[in-house]
């Protein structure tokens, strides 16, 4: 796979394609209930980013490619996965979103408990926020060592 050891921002900060997807950004209202609080965030869908980074996806994503996962890292270390068959919009449809601003606000690099930026995860349909990631640092596609390794 093609994409395999992509990593945002640093393979895409400054590329042709960064520009490309502004034009996927949206505006979604979600609730965090670990923090009792809904707010509009202005966001992309994670899966235009994997998109765009040449990640299959559609009738592409099969065999050995469906135990390709995403790995979201933030700055303090905690780290999330999903599948990318658990992202695609033919077969999981998971709505997950890296978001910029918060109610207009762009997130800013605050320090102590109240850091957030300057990008965050978003998975609205979550029952609990768990996999809601402040201060994004890496999102790496991995594939899985048992794609890899003999039967």
């Amino acid at each position: 796979m093609g994409a395999e050891g992509w990593q945002f921002p640093n393979e895409y900060a400054g590329s042709d394609s960064y520009s490309n997807i502004a034009a996927s950004y949206i505006s979604v209202t979600a609730t965090n209930t670990h923090e009792k609080k809904t707010a509009a965030y202005s966001c992309v869908p994670l899966r235009e980013l994997l998109k765009d980074a040449g990640v299959p996806a559609g009738e592409n994503l099969r065999g050995k490619t469906l135990t390709t996962c995403v790995v979201v890292t933030a700055s303090d270390g905690y780290q999330v996965s999903f599948s990318i068959a658990e992202l695609d919009e033919g077969i999981g449809n998971a709505q997950v979103l890296v978001a910029d601003s918060e109610d207009g606000k762009p997130f800013e690099q605050k320090t102590g408990a109240d850091k957030t930026g300057p990008l965050r995860l978003i998975v609205p349909a979550d029952k609990r926020p768990a996999r809601w990631v402040r201060m994004v640092k890496t999102i790496r596609v991995v594939a899985s060592p048992s794609a890899t390794s003999p039967q």
